[in-house]
């Protein structure tokens, strides 16, 4: 009986950490639209926010970047953070 009840409480664990890590917010980064309009990436040398708004030339950065579309957000898909 004490045997279960050790499985039971180290799945009840694993089931609740894992839940607690899906709801927690993704960190935000900068992503950048690839040449052919399809798709944003990842820029992981931006770390920062600021440096993000300095590269952007399409949604009132500072356009570092020549024309280049940078957006600072929590993943590819997700709506840009203002500036």
């Amino acid at each position: 009986m004490k045997r279960y009840l050790v499985i039971f409480a180290a799945v009840a664990f694993a089931l609740a950490t894992t839940g607690c890590a899906s709801l927690s917010k993704p960190k935000a980064g900068c992503y950048w639209m690839t040449q052919d309009g399809s798709r944003w990436e990842p820029r992981a040398d931006v770390v920062s926010k600021q440096q993000c708004f300095a590269f952007d030339s399409c949604s009132g950065g500072q356009g570092m970047s020549g024309g280049g579309c940078y957006k600072w957000a929590n993943g590819p898909n997700a709506a840009a953070e203002k500036w």
